[in-house]
């Protein structure tokens, strides 16, 4: 992610997506835009409390190369 968008990486606007909460469970859909000096991206996390968070997806689109980033699998 770093090589794609260097360094530092920021925040880029407003997150967008939703998180649910029910007690000690829930889950999360969230789209994180996001800036380097060499370009930007956006994000993706998606995930289910049921006492400990348990990721399923979080991933970087990078916006000038289409190119999508697992960060599960770094």
């Amino acid at each position: 992610m770093i090589e794609k968008l260097g360094s530092p990486i920021e925040d880029d606007g407003m997150t967008s997506g939703s998180i649910n909460m029910i007690n000690d469970g829930g889950n999360c859909n969230l789209q994180i835009p996001i800036k380097g000096p060499k370009g930007k991206g956006t994000v993706f996390v998606v995930a289910e409390k049921r006492g400990t968070w348990k990721y399923s997806e979080m991933s970087v689109f990078i916006t000038a190369t289409k190119e999508e980033i697992d960060l599960l699998k770094q």
